[in-house]
């Protein structure tokens, strides 16, 4: 009489390997989830690097035109470039400094 019973052994393995399976899967997704969240923070990192040189830019063409080796167009041209960053990243360049 049979009553579906595997080889001893086999519904062990079977259990062992599902769990070992989803431990994988697991362990999987967190790190694709690890990693995006790193590329987000190069990326923020990157974002304030570049409106920090735009911010400093500005200040330099300011500072050239009061004394006089600088233009009003270069500092409308640093604002300009400064503004369109913050349009697309946000203000955090000014509050950080």
């Amino acid at each position: 009489m049979c009553f579906g019973l595997l080889p001893y052994g086999t519904s062990t393995q079977a259990t062992e390997g599902r769990i070992m399976a989803g431990f994988l899967d697991k362990a999987k997704e967190q790190a694709q989830r690890g990693l995006a969240q790193g590329k987000e923070k190069v990326g923020e990192v990157q974002a304030q690097r570049a409106g920090s040189d735009l911010l400093r830019r500005l200040g330099a063409a300011y500072y050239a035109q009061q004394k006089g080796s600088g233009t009003p167009a270069e500092v409308q041209q640093a604002l300009s470039a400064l503004e369109q960053h913050i349009a697309q990243h946000g203000d955090g360049v000014l509050r950080n400094q």
